[in-house]
Parts: structure tokens; sequence; C-alpha cells
């Protein structure tokens, strides 16, 4: 069994996030699990062949991140960080809402809720292609058919969940037919993901958690 461990900086709270998920539509989040465990199923940045599994939990000062799969530690403790907002320092966040009233209520009302974040920059620029014109349970619902039907499935403590693409070039098929009965393009999707495994336009969530500048960066480097 392969684990991390994530110090988080700052008021941060698992339940909390685990009730944004369950309440945010395009998640299409499945609660069934164990009580303050968090069940993520997500492909691997760089090759995104692969579809890890993680089980994360908190104790009192750490998040704990049990790893369901193939892939090394920092593959997957990076993007779990990212997605959870835990790679971002809130240790001043609490004194921002002593000074603003507006901002305390909101802390009071949401104690120890980050930002959550979509899986990679693709599976956010592929549902805002899916959900173009049309209700956003409706967009779940597809991008829900698509992981089941085309994603590789991991088994987390007896869950099964599905990674929303494996080999992305199945999952360009599957958005041209859906943005062709619109009569847009896909090539927006293609910019953010990670199509063949060797294709150098791939957006990394840690490039573009960086910004424009970051991410451009990045793809000089690699």
């Amino acid at each position: 069994m392969t684990t991390f461990r994530i110090t988080p900086k700052g008021q941060f709270s698992l339940e909390a996030s685990t009730r944004f998920l369950e309440g945010f539509a395009p998640a299409a989040f499945d609660g069934a699990q164990a009580p303050g465990h968090l069940h993520l199923a997500f492909s691997v940045e760089g090759s995104w062949e692969d579809t890890v599994g993680v089980c994360v939990r908190k104790t009192d000062k750490f998040v704990i991140g049990e790893i369901f799969g193939d892939a090394p530690r920092d593959a997957v403790r990076q993007p779990i960080a990212r997605i959870l907002s835990l790679d971002v320092d809130g240790s001043d966040f609490q004194a921002v809402g002593e000074r603003d009233l507006v901002v305390g209520r909101l802390q009071h009302t949401y104690p120890g809720l980050r930002p959550v974040l979509f899986w990679s920059p693709y599976e956010a620029t592929a549902l805002a292609i899916i959900g173009h014109r049309i209700r956003t349970l409706q967009a779940a619902r597809i991008k829900q058919r698509m992981s089941e039907g085309l994603g590789k499935e991991v088994d987390v403590q007896g869950q099964r969940l599905h990674g929303f693409y494996s080999t992305a070039t199945r999952f360009d098929r599957q958005l041209s037919r859906l943005v062709r009965a619109q009569g847009r393009t896909v090539a927006c999707g293609r910019s953010s993901g990670p199509g063949r495994p060797a294709r150098r336009d791939a957006t990394p969530g840690t490039a573009s958690r960086r910004g424009p500048r970051g991410a451009q960066a990045s793809s000089r480097h690699r």
C-alpha cells in the first residue's frame, strides 16, 4: 500500500470539500463511501494512460492519501493537493475574515472550505464543451456516461470509480460527435487535453495552477 501525506497550511475541512462535491452537479460525485473518506479517480498527468484511485482522509494534523493503482507517489500527491487547494498557504485567510465582515460570515457558514477544482484542465474544458446550451444536470450525466464507457475503472476500498479519460483520442471522438451535432469545433478541448501520450500541447494541472506564464514556462522546459 502506497500512501502520502499533506500538511495543510491554514484551516481545512475535508468534510466541507466532500459536501461541496456532493452538491456540485457537474462533478457527478458519488458519495457512497466511508464517513470521513473522500474517494477520487483520475488519469495520471504525463502518460494520461494510467488511472489511479485515491482514498483521502484527514487526521488532526495531516491529510492522508492512500493510492490504488500504479503511479509514483508524487504523481498522485501533487494533483490531490491542487484539487483540494492544499497547495495554497491559507494561514492568513482567517485574518481576512476578522477585517471583512462579509468574508467573516462566509467563513463562519462554511468553516474550512477551500475551492475544490476539476481533476484536470482537460476535464474542465470538456465539460464546458459538453454543457454548451444544455442543462447542467444533463451535461453531468453525459460526462458520467463517457467516464463509465471510455474511462478505466479502479477499485477504491470496494467502490468502483472511473477516470474521465484513459485514451484521450477516444474521448476526442466522442466530444467531436457531440460538437458536430451542435455545429461547433472541438479544437478548444484539444488545446487543454493530453491527446496522445507524446503530444506536447497538454496543459498539466500544475502548469495551469501557476497561470499562463507558468504554463508557457512549463511547456518550454518539456
